[in-house]
């Protein structure tokens, strides 16, 4: 793509000529102590005579008053044009605080190319005269002079000049002076400072002055100036000055300069026969010449006016096969001129708005062409040839809604607006095709396609890069797109045929897909179609750019036995954007297509709160969590379908029982039953309904039946029906304590908690000593908030069990929401006397801590709970690595996080911070990302307080085992002290910055120890023995990937997980992670998601 320069400004300036004996200026009322520097006077004077030369004189004095300021003013830089200017360094000295004098020599100055010649030394003759200030220290005054003397004027009887003030940090004064002949007609204007004019003999002199006495900001103001630069709609400059009286002169003058490198000659009619040979048509013609010198001839990407202003002829361009803006464009108007076409030259900036109150050359920095094609301006082709890969007609972003001076002869220029958008749609469709198998790898095949601005960055990244590199390039992609997986067989479409769309594929593998393995779910792979993020305190509209369609299309097979529950779809649609998404199942594979598609440039703000209405939903469902149903989890032998839930659960208690209830006594019924069962095995649920609601018909006594039909009609979400199926069974078999149990289950997971209650006090009254009666009694009457109901209920429960501390941790927590806390303190302290393997200590704890209630028994609680951790992870060996072992980092992490919790609540908070943070750098927990969050609030650690709590938002409903209620509580907690830090209420947005802060934690850069691109994934055991301050990695094992990383473990041993081990604990715990070097990114180790940790 484009490198645009931006035009150098004279910031450098002038102290007092009498600074030798001059006292320094009265202490400012303000108080910049405190500042890296303060320039306290600075000049600039420039004078222009008529043949177009012009000398320049820049003097500074810098007050330096920090390290950071010795280091920004050590060593000046004065940029010029060797060919066309001379630059003398009359003295840089320095003034020290005893009164003497250090003078820098000239052996502290040397010339170098500036960056753009090194770039393109056959374009560009700037360079730079670096000077190495001697002896500058704190408290020094800096003072230096230098002179530009022009030796060839760029155009012969003119002269233009440009400036902005100095913005960076404090200037007490600021003086630019620009003298021209007194009898010149110039054009001036510098509408940020008034302007001045004076008569010096025959000069006519343009005075500004200009101070920054402060450096507050408005955050809301850079970022419009951001957006304006990304967009090259930055303001023009502060001061502008030129000897050109209209835009004909300057067209006449560039006109003058192009018209005969344009000539075609023998050579360029030559090629433009052979190139539009056999041709007959106008477009395809064009459209070959174009393509012609887009793709074969190199750009150099410098910009308008460096170096020269005339192109090269364009029988020169076309036999060095290279050339900047302005050659490109020779070339191709040469050819299209040879062809029987005239394209003008147009000048255009791509940086900023043209100020056409100045005519200057100075305003443009790229040029482009002009075809007219009908007798409407709007007819016109625009045609730019240095983006080497783009479609026919297309301009990038800064060049759109622009106006560009179009010269058609040395007496016609005007001013034409480019077109907002691209001559084609704008799209982006990403396909996958893949399949999930049990141990939760997925392997698909993916392509991608695009037109316009994706189309363009693509194709000219592939253009970039050697085939050999393209599965790198691919992987990145991958990597952008929010793929961990690695990908393979890349293939990709001709990236010189930019008359079709861009295509490309590539196979796909991701090991231990998130959250398969542990709650057979996951998310449907594709665009992430994430959106620009919105702050609360916005004030500027929110830039979408060309109107683009983002097409996302997904089929994801499932393992056999599982089965995608189909999410709903979703229809959004605003004035200025609009979202679109079906989902289906076909024969076990779910189907999913998601359409973006942005209508208006940008949204207005009147617009904010639809637009972050549009972002949150567009958002919940790419990142929706697809739940499945299986014949292993939802059946059992008998075909009993299990509604709603994950696993078994409670239903595993009861399986065996309904299991022996007898067969029908119609042998067509039985049969009927076994098809049904058939039928709910291969997914096909109305089939499987139909045949067994058939099967009750022939055999209106067959209890089996009734409860399989039940439970199939609750897990088809036909609740009603299927409990009055339920309670049909229960008439058939009153004294089966399996069938009311299943009822109250099933009820309880559709979340009908009150039409529960009765089912469970019936059970109670029939099954007195069954403790599951009770306790799920005060399930139900917990999560209807009747806490003192739900003690009682838990009363009985105890009489029944009381050995059980899981009972006791219950009623505790009911005493505690019912107001009681004196029973609950009871309860708690019996828990550690029933809980003798300290399952329950930790929850005990955090549920004391929470209300803070108990504390030191908490703290007690807590701390055998970490101990019981730390000797349990004694057993972990990379050697003889078990499934459970993976999940102990869960236990540790939660462990750390209530005993850090405890010590919060009883105000030890140096101790409670070092258990919080060991505990967030393990899962990145949400949870303990507010607890942190509250914590730094309290010690007023308020950046970090702000960062933590936003983060938490994010996080919590990501914890593992937490119940929506419980995250509900957890984010309005958080929000609560993000409010209170920053004064405003929380808004719901996309959590980019978030996202990025917690992946950015998790990715460790390493030393580059192998060229090329090779990643593998490593188990990594990181240990503490209770002197060390962090964890330090012990051992490292080799899973899969590259065979070049397999001894490459070794690397990971020097890297510092920043985990800090608090309390000198002496523990141990796994991590996952890919360890990877890339061509041009380098080398990392990035840890894996906790929570997709698995053994292969």
């Amino acid at each position: 793509m484009f490198r645009y320069w931006r035009a150098l400004t004279l910031t450098v300036a002038l102290a007092t000529l009498n600074a030798q004996t001059s006292s320094p200026p009265a202490a400012p009322k303000n108080d910049y102590s405190q500042e890296a520097a303060v320039i306290e006077e600075m000049t600039t004077r420039a004078v222009f005579d008529n043949s177009g030369n012009s000398t320049r004189e820049q003097i500074t004095r810098v007050r330096v008053q920090t390290d950071s300021g010795v280091k920004h003013w050590g060593l000046l830089t004065f940029p010029f044009s060797s060919a066309t200017e001379t630059i003398e360094i009359d003295y840089v000295r320095v003034r020290k605080v005893d009164g003497t004098t250090i003078t820098t020599p000239p052996d502290n100055v040397q010339d170098l190319d500036a960056e753009i010649t090194r770039a393109a030394p056959f374009y560009s003759d700037l360079r730079e005269r670096h000077v190495a200030v001697k002896g500058l220290a704190t408290g020094d005054i800096l003072e230096y002079q230098a002179h530009w003397h022009t030796t060839k004027p760029l155009a012969p009887g003119q002269f233009w000049f440009q400036y902005n003030f100095h913005r960076e940090g404090i200037v007490l004064n600021e003086l630019l002076e620009v003298k021209v002949p007194a009898d010149r007609a110039v054009k001036a204007k510098g509408p940020i400072s008034k302007q001045k004019t004076t008569q010096e003999g025959n000069l006519r002199v343009y005075s500004w002055t200009h101070s920054q006495l402060s450096e507050v900001r408005d955050p809301q103001a850079d970022e419009k100036r951001q957006i304006d630069t990304a967009l090259g709609r930055r303001e023009s400059p502060d001061v502008q000055v030129s000897s050109f009286q209209n835009w004909e002169e300057v067209g006449r003058w560039y006109w003058d300069l192009q018209k005969e490198r344009i000539e075609p000659s023998p050579a360029i009619r030559a090629k433009a026969a052979e190139l539009t040979k056999g041709l007959t048509d106008d477009d395809s013609k064009l459209r070959t010449l174009y393509k012609f010198v887009s793709t074969q001839y190199r750009y150099i990407g410098i910009s308008f006016g460096i170096g020269r202003y005339q192109p090269h002829a364009a029988d020169d361009v076309l036999s060095n096969n290279y050339g900047d803006c302005k050659d490109k464009h020779t070339l191709l108007a040469s050819l299209l001129q040879a062809s029987g076409f005239t394209l003008y030259p147009a000048l255009i900036s791509s940086t900023a708005r043209v100020d056409v109150d100045i005519p200057s050359p100075a305003q443009f920095d790229h040029v482009i062409g002009y075809l007219p094609r009908g007798p409407k301006e709007k007819d016109g082709i625009w045609l730019d040839t240095t983006p080497e890969v783009a479609p026919f007609g297309y301009l990038v972003n800064r060049l759109r809604n622009k106006q560009g001076l179009v010269m058609a002869s040395e007496r016609s220029a005007q001013f034409l607006s480019t077109p907002p958008d691209p001559p084609i749609p704008a799209t982006e469709a990403f396909k996958i095709e893949g399949s999930l198998n049990d141990e939760g790898t997925f392997d698909a095949k993916a392509e991608d396609t695009s037109t316009g601005d994706s189309e363009v960055l693509v194709r000219a990244a592939f253009r970039q890069i050697p085939q050999p590199q393209w599965k790198e390039l691919v992987q990145q992609i991958s990597y952008g797109l929010g793929f961990a997986g690695t990908v393979s067989d890349v293939s990709a479409g001709k990236v010189e045929e930019i008359a079709e769309p861009f295509h490309f594929s590539y196979s796909y593998n991701r090991k231990d897909y998130p959250t398969w393995k542990s709650d057979k779910q996951f998310t449907v792979p594709g665009l992430p179609l994430t959106m620009p993020a919105l702050k609360d305190d916005a004030r500027n509209p929110v830039w979408l750019g060309s109107p683009t369609q983002f097409v996302s299309e997904a089929r994801i097979k499932t393992p056999n036995g599982y089965t995608p529950l189909v999410p709903p779809n979703l229809d959004v649609k605003y004035d200025f954007a609009e979202y679109h998404a079906t989902y289906s199942v076909e024969k076990g594979v779910l189907i999913s297509k998601r359409r973006l598609v942005t209508i208006l440039p940008e949204v207005p703000v009147a617009k904010f709160e639809d637009y972050r209405a549009l972002v949150k939903k567009v958002q919940q469902d790419v990142w929706q969590y697809v739940q499945t149903t299986s014949a292993d989890r939802a059946t059992s032998s008998s075909g009993l379908a299990m509604p709603g839930t994950s696993d078994l659960g409670p239903f595993a208690s009861i399986l065996n029982d309904i299991r022996g209830l007898p067969n029908s006594d119609s042998p067509e019924a039985t049969r009927l039953e076994n098809e049904a069962r058939d039928q709910m095995a291969s997914h096909n649920v109305e089939g499987g309904i139909s045949l067994i609601q058939k099967a009750v018909a022939t055999d209106p006594k067959f209890t089996r039946a009734w409860v399989m039909l039940g439970v199939f009609l609750c897990s088809n979400n036909r609740v009603d029906a299927g409990i009055d199926a339920l309670h049909t069974a229960m008439a058939l078999e009153p004294n089966k304590a399996s069938i009311p149990k299943a009822l109250g289950y099933t009820l309880m997971s559709k979340q009908k908690f009150a039409d529960a209650i009765p089912v469970w006090q019936d059970f109670m009254k029939a099954y007195p000593e069954d403790v599951d009666g009770p306790s799920n009694l005060a399930s139900c009457l917990r999560n209807l908030q009747r806490y003192s109901e739900a003690a009682a209920a838990l009363e009985a429960a105890v009489k029944i069990k009381p050995e059980l501390p899981v009972l006791r941790l219950q009623l505790a927590s009911a005493y505690l929401h019912a107001g009681d806390r004196g029973k609950a303190a009871e309860s708690y302290r019996k828990i550690g006397e029933l809980d003798k393997d300290g399952s329950y200590l930790n929850d005990a704890a955090y549920q004391m801590a929470s209300a803070d209630l108990e504390l030191p028994l908490a703290l007690e609680y807590a701390k055998k709970a970490v101990r019981a951790a730390n000797a349990d992870s004694e057993k972990i060996s990379l050697e003889d690595l078990k499934v459970e072992d993976l999940g102990r980092i869960f236990r540790l992490a939660a462990e750390w996080d209530t005993l850090g919790w405890v010590e919060e609540r009883m105000s030890q908070l140096d101790e409670a911070e070092h258990y919080l943070l060991a505990s967030w750098k393990l899962t990145q927990d949400g949870v303990v990302g507010g607890h942190l969050c509250h914590l730094y609030r309290r010690i007023h650690k308020n950046s970090a307080a702000i960062q933590m709590c936003r983060v938490a938002v994010y996080r919590i409903p990501l914890s593992k085992g937490l119940d929506l209620s419980e995250a509900m509580v957890e984010i309005a907690a958080a929000k609560e002290n993000l409010k209170a830090l920053t004064g405003v209420a929380v808004k719901e947005e996309t959590p980019i910055d978030e996202s990025n802060f917690v992946m950015q934690e998790r990715r460790f850069k390493l030393s580059r120890f192998m060229v090329g691109t090779e990643s593998a994934e490593f188990f990594v055991l990181l240990a503490s023995d209770g002197k060390s301050p962090t964890f330090k990695v012990q051992d490292t094992k080799f899973i899969s990937g590259s065979p070049k990383m397999k001894l490459e473990g070794k690397q990971l041993r020097s890297l510092d997980f920043g985990v800090p081990s608090p309390g000198g604990s002496v523990t141990r715990f796994v991590r996952r992670g890919i360890l990877g070097c890339y061509q041009y990114s380098g080398c990392s180790f990035v840890l894996l998601e906790p929570s997709s940790l698995s053994l292969n």
